[in-house]
């Protein structure tokens, strides 16, 4: 809200009533695309356009075009709420490649990894702004050069395709 606010420029009701809202309707619209497009094309490919909405979310914020626009900025609660959705498809990888006797323990380490890196990165961020090291859009950098590496990785994920959804077990195969 600070962000937004000091500078974007935009007013808090516009941030709270016309903008924040397109987060949740972005996120109903995307889990079911994103899941669709993990079934049908691959996982891969889902966890790439989350990572993708992720870097565009941070290519909009950075840029001086999208100060005093309400209309920019819901479009970075649609393209966030793809990279939130496409955490479904990431998981899916994990379960698909894991042995399963190791499955429990890889999304528990993932997931306390994903915490830890949020946390720390929310701290380290306000240690920067408190001594004053950085100032709050040089933050925004540091989250899209980040962003942009985490999209680079997705590339590297497995592309092994999935299993029609309704498809019966290959003879000798188990889940």
């Amino acid at each position: 809200v600070a962000f937004l606010t000091c500078i974007k420029g935009l007013p808090q009701d516009a941030i709270r009533y016309e903008i924040f809202p397109y987060w949740s309707y972005g996120y109903l619209i995307m889990l079911p695309v994103l899941c669709a497009v993990a079934e049908l094309i691959g996982y891969k490919p889902a966890v790439i356009i989350g990572a993708s909405g992720r870097l565009l979310t941070s290519l909009v914020i950075v840029l001086r075009l999208s100060d005093c626009s309400v209309i920019a900025m819901q479009i970075t609660q649609i393209t966030l709420a793809a990279g939130f959705a496409a955490h479904h498809a990431l998981s899916a990888i994990m379960y698909r490649g894991t042995p399963r006797e190791q499955y429990t323990r890889v999304v528990g380490f993932t997931s306390a990894s994903g915490v830890f890196a949020s946390v720390a990165a929310s701290l380290a961020g306000q240690l920067l702004l408190s001594l004053h090291l950085a100032q709050l859009g040089s933050l925004f950098l540091i989250s899209l050069a980040a962003t942009s590496a985490s999209l680079l990785v997705a590339f590297g994920l497995p592309s092994r395709q999935p299993r029609p959804v309704f498809a019966a077990p290959r003879l000798g195969e188990s889940h």
